[in-house]
């Protein structure tokens, strides 16, 4: 900052010319100190996003290993409640790790510790060259589909143990097919997820996975951030309206024509698409915004469902594991919208005789069909009258181990492989 000083004084010398106007000494030299300030946070801003961008960080002597320490891989900020909880227990427990991330927006990318070292990758051939070049004794994902076909993201060869992280409450039933087949172990949200898995894995004949039992990281933040609004703190009665992406979600399947029907009864409408849903069907979702234009309807595309799920007095959903965090975090109603088996053709579904996902709607609400759908409104007021949280409540227990402290029980793991590899 001296020589920044130093530099722009010179500049005002040397170009300095005659000015008509007059300049106390106390306003020039607080004019001074602001254009200094203006250009050193200008100066600080750029220095930290070539930071972010090349991974390197000299405000921390390092002590994360290139090739040796954890890897943490992300596809951006719209799984950071995730990865959060995750990335602030190994700091805490002061473990050396990197994190890899496609999206600039990260806020992994704003931490600075000496115990992690962040980078942001974009998919361009350097960047893939050189993470397939990585090395660590273990790499957390939460993106399926690393390694298949199709997905530009590889499973790089100097990782010893590529291991998945569910992202939601459900099995795999609804995963892109061949979606886990690549990797090594699997952090399990409850007991339940164990079946899907292991019959893919006959079926294909692939080496069984270490699956370990542990929790729902993403759930650590939700639990503790979560909002409670009173009934009086309501102007309308809320439904909140979640919808998956592509074929599996109540939007595709079923349209914009029973939101309409609820907005007409005086509803409401909080709708919440996946966060997929703007990558890969954006033209439609900005025809189903177009369709539902109302005072009484908003759209909710931020990276927390929180705010959206606290607010509705009842969930409308599909496939969408966001039926499960409503149903165990707020223990209120919900109503699932059925999706015909012929719309999860591409998910692993098609490989099941089984899939969880609907044998536990009937735990958690009630199941519509397309016969059904156009008493939507009805179906509605009757749910909300006969639902009992009590019941949520055991299944919750059942389902769910660890529930809103999963975290430190994997990074506990975490460090018991460490020990494990080094001796």
């Amino acid at each position: 900052m001296k020589l920044l000083t130093q530099v722009l004084l010179v500049i005002t010398f040397l170009y300095s010319e005659v000015a008509f106007a007059y300049l106390d000494p106390g306003s020039g030299s607080a004019i001074i100190s602001v254009i200094i300030a203006t250009i050193g946070s200008l100066w600080y801003f750029l220095k930290s996003l070539l930071y972010r961008v090349s991974g390197k960080n000299i405000e921390h002597a390092s002590l994360v290993s290139q090739d040796n320490s954890l890897l943490i891989f992300s596809e951006g900020k719209a799984y950071w409640g995730t990865f959060g909880p995750l990335v602030a227990e190994l700091i805490k427990e002061k473990i050396p790790f990197r994190y890899r991330t496609l999206d600039l927006h990260d806020p992994a990318l704003t931490i600075e510790s000496k115990y992690m070292q962040s980078k942001r990758l974009s998919l361009n051939p350097i960047h893939l060259a050189e993470f397939s070049k990585i090395n660590a004794p273990v790499m957390i994902a939460t993106s399926p589909n690393i390694g298949t076909q199709g997905y530009p993201i590889m499973k790089p060869a100097g990782v010893a143990n590529l291991m998945h992280v569910f992202h939601h409450i459900g099995d795999i039933s609804i995963y892109k097919r061949n979606s886990l087949d690549h990797y090594d172990s699997v952090i399990l949200a409850g007991d339940f997820q164990k079946k899907s898995i292991r019959v893919l894995e006959n079926l294909r004949n692939l080496k069984k996975k270490r699956l370990i039992t542990l929790g729902l990281l993403y759930l650590d933040e939700l639990y503790q951030n979560r909002l409670l609004v009173s009934a009086n703190d309501r102007e309308k009665e809320t439904i909140l309206i979640g919808s998956s992406w592509g074929p599996k979600g109540c939007l595709q399947t079923y349209g914009t024509a029973f939101i309409t029907a609820l907005v007409a009864a005086g509803f409401k409408v909080i709708i919440r698409p996946h966060p997929q849903s703007a990558i890969t069907e954006p033209e439609f979702i900005e025809k189903c915004k177009r369709a539902t234009i109302s005072t009484l309807v908003t759209w909710d595309e931020s990276v927390s469902p929180t705010r959206a799920m606290s607010e509705a007095k009842l969930l409308i959903s599909d496939t969408s594991s966001l039926r499960f965090d409503y149903a165990f975090l707020y223990e209120k109603p919900i109503i699932t919208l059925a999706i015909p088996k012929a719309n999860l053709a591409e998910f692993e579904a098609v490989d099941l005789d089984y899939c969880w996902h609907e044998s536990a709607a009937a735990e958690i609400g009630v199941t519509v069909d397309s016969d059904s759908l156009h008493n939507i409104v009805d179906i509605v007021n009757r749910v909300i009258k006969t639902h009992a949280s009590a019941e949520l409540q055991s299944f919750k227990r059942e389902t769910i181990v660890n529930f809103g402290n999963c975290a430190p029980k994997v990074v506990s793991y975490i460090k018991k492989l460490n020990v494990n590899r080094e001796r």
